[in-house]
Protein backbone atom coordinates (compact mmCIF):
# COMPACT_ATOMS: atom_id res chain seq x y z
CA UNK A 1 0.00 0.00 0.00
CA UNK A 2 1.23 3.62 -1.27
CA UNK A 3 0.92 6.21 1.04
CA UNK A 4 1.98 9.89 0.51
CA UNK A 5 2.40 12.92 2.49
CA UNK A 6 0.07 15.92 2.46
CA UNK A 7 3.22 17.94 0.31
CA UNK A 8 3.38 14.86 -2.03
CA UNK A 9 -0.18 15.30 -2.50
CA UNK A 10 -0.29 18.60 -3.34
CA UNK A 11 2.92 18.12 -5.69
CA UNK A 12 0.85 15.86 -7.86
CA UNK A 13 -2.00 18.14 -8.50
CA UNK A 14 -0.85 21.64 -8.60
CA UNK A 15 -4.12 23.15 -8.34
CA UNK A 16 -6.64 22.81 -5.68
CA UNK A 17 -9.56 20.61 -5.99
CA UNK A 18 -12.80 23.35 -5.92
CA UNK A 19 -14.28 24.11 -2.71
CA UNK A 20 -17.54 21.88 -3.22
CA UNK A 21 -15.22 19.29 -3.69
CA UNK A 22 -13.11 20.10 -0.28
CA UNK A 23 -16.13 20.58 1.60
CA UNK A 24 -17.61 17.34 0.41
CA UNK A 25 -14.52 15.72 1.75
CA UNK A 26 -14.56 16.78 5.04
CA UNK A 27 -18.26 16.74 5.20
CA UNK A 28 -18.10 12.97 4.79
CA UNK A 29 -15.15 12.50 7.09
CA UNK A 30 -12.92 11.28 3.93
CA UNK A 31 -9.92 13.53 5.66
CA UNK A 32 -9.23 14.53 9.16
CA UNK A 33 -6.11 16.06 10.37
CA UNK A 34 -4.00 13.87 12.29
CA UNK A 35 -4.52 14.69 16.00
CA UNK A 36 -8.35 14.35 14.97
CA UNK A 37 -7.37 10.83 14.33
CA UNK A 38 -5.56 9.96 16.57
CA UNK A 39 -7.90 11.63 19.42
CA UNK A 40 -11.13 9.80 17.91
CA UNK A 41 -8.45 6.36 17.82
CA UNK A 42 -7.87 6.53 21.46
CA UNK A 43 -10.92 7.46 22.42
CA UNK A 44 -12.12 3.98 21.07
CA UNK A 45 -9.50 1.68 22.96
CA UNK A 46 -11.26 -0.04 25.57
CA UNK A 47 -8.40 -1.07 28.36
CA UNK A 48 -10.77 -3.62 29.79
CA UNK A 49 -10.15 -5.85 27.01
CA UNK A 50 -6.75 -5.96 25.62
CA UNK A 51 -7.62 -8.35 22.55
CA UNK A 52 -9.78 -5.38 21.01
CA UNK A 53 -7.86 -2.37 22.48
CA UNK A 54 -4.77 -3.80 20.22
CA UNK A 55 -7.47 -3.97 17.51
CA UNK A 56 -8.36 -0.21 17.84
CA UNK A 57 -4.67 1.57 17.70
CA UNK A 58 -4.63 -0.47 13.92
CA UNK A 59 -4.86 2.79 11.87
CA UNK A 60 -8.20 2.87 9.80
CA UNK A 61 -7.95 3.25 6.13
CA UNK A 62 -10.09 3.93 2.81
CA UNK A 63 -10.78 1.47 -0.10
CA UNK A 64 -10.57 3.94 -2.57
CA UNK A 65 -10.75 2.52 -6.23
CA UNK A 66 -10.54 4.50 -9.71
CA UNK A 67 -11.43 3.48 -13.65
CA UNK A 68 -11.85 5.23 -16.88
CA UNK A 69 -14.70 3.85 -17.90
CA UNK A 70 -15.31 5.23 -21.41
CA UNK A 71 -19.11 5.14 -21.23
CA UNK A 72 -21.14 3.35 -18.01
CA UNK A 73 -24.12 2.52 -19.28
CA UNK A 74 -22.40 -0.78 -21.06
CA UNK A 75 -20.68 -1.43 -17.99
CA UNK A 76 -22.80 -0.86 -14.74
CA UNK A 77 -22.60 -4.69 -13.95
CA UNK A 78 -18.76 -4.01 -14.46
CA UNK A 79 -18.64 -1.42 -12.18
CA UNK A 80 -21.39 -2.81 -9.74
CA UNK A 81 -19.58 -6.23 -9.15
CA UNK A 82 -16.30 -4.52 -8.67
CA UNK A 83 -17.32 -2.44 -6.12
CA UNK A 84 -18.63 -5.01 -4.10
CA UNK A 85 -15.64 -7.47 -5.12
CA UNK A 86 -12.74 -5.17 -3.55
CA UNK A 87 -15.18 -3.48 -0.57
CA UNK A 88 -14.19 -1.06 -1.75
CA UNK A 89 -15.42 2.82 0.11
CA UNK A 90 -14.93 5.19 -2.86
CA UNK A 91 -15.17 4.35 -6.51
CA UNK A 92 -14.44 7.04 -8.93
CA UNK A 93 -15.58 6.18 -12.59
CA UNK A 94 -14.29 9.02 -15.26
CA UNK A 95 -15.23 9.49 -18.59
CA UNK A 96 -18.64 8.30 -17.54
CA UNK A 97 -20.13 9.78 -20.67
CA UNK A 98 -24.08 10.49 -18.88
CA UNK A 99 -26.23 12.96 -20.22
CA UNK A 100 -27.53 13.99 -16.49
CA UNK A 101 -28.05 13.00 -12.25
CA UNK A 102 -31.11 11.43 -13.45
CA UNK A 103 -29.41 9.03 -16.10
CA UNK A 104 -30.57 5.62 -15.36
CA UNK A 105 -26.37 3.86 -15.95
CA UNK A 106 -25.01 5.49 -12.33
CA UNK A 107 -27.95 4.41 -9.97
CA UNK A 108 -27.61 0.86 -12.20
CA UNK A 109 -24.29 0.29 -11.00
CA UNK A 110 -24.60 1.89 -7.45
CA UNK A 111 -24.43 -1.10 -4.92
CA UNK A 112 -27.56 -1.27 -2.06
CA UNK A 113 -25.24 0.15 0.74
CA UNK A 114 -24.16 2.89 -1.69
CA UNK A 115 -24.54 6.81 -2.62
CA UNK A 116 -23.41 8.57 -5.85
CA UNK A 117 -22.64 12.01 -6.84
CA UNK A 118 -21.47 12.78 -10.43
CA UNK A 119 -20.87 16.14 -12.52
CA UNK A 120 -21.06 15.75 -15.88
CA UNK A 121 -19.66 17.55 -19.15
CA UNK A 122 -21.73 21.20 -19.39
CA UNK A 123 -20.51 22.28 -22.48
CA UNK A 124 -20.25 18.50 -23.84
CA UNK A 125 -22.60 16.44 -21.47
CA UNK A 126 -22.66 13.15 -24.11
CA UNK A 127 -18.83 12.98 -23.21
CA UNK A 128 -16.48 13.13 -20.42
CA UNK A 129 -18.55 13.06 -16.58
CA UNK A 130 -17.26 11.35 -13.59
CA UNK A 131 -19.21 9.27 -10.95
CA UNK A 132 -17.79 8.97 -7.46
CA UNK A 133 -20.01 5.80 -5.47
CA UNK A 134 -19.13 6.19 -1.70
CA UNK A 135 -20.18 3.99 1.49
CA UNK A 136 -23.21 5.94 2.84
CA UNK A 137 -21.53 5.51 6.28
Amino acid sequence: MWTYSRDQLCSLNRNKPARNVRKAIFAHRLWQPRRSRLRARDSQVNTNNTERSADLRQPAFCRIGWLNVRSLSNKTTTVHETIVDKSLDVFVATETWHDSSADVSPRLATPADYRVGDAIREADPDHGGVAVFYRQH
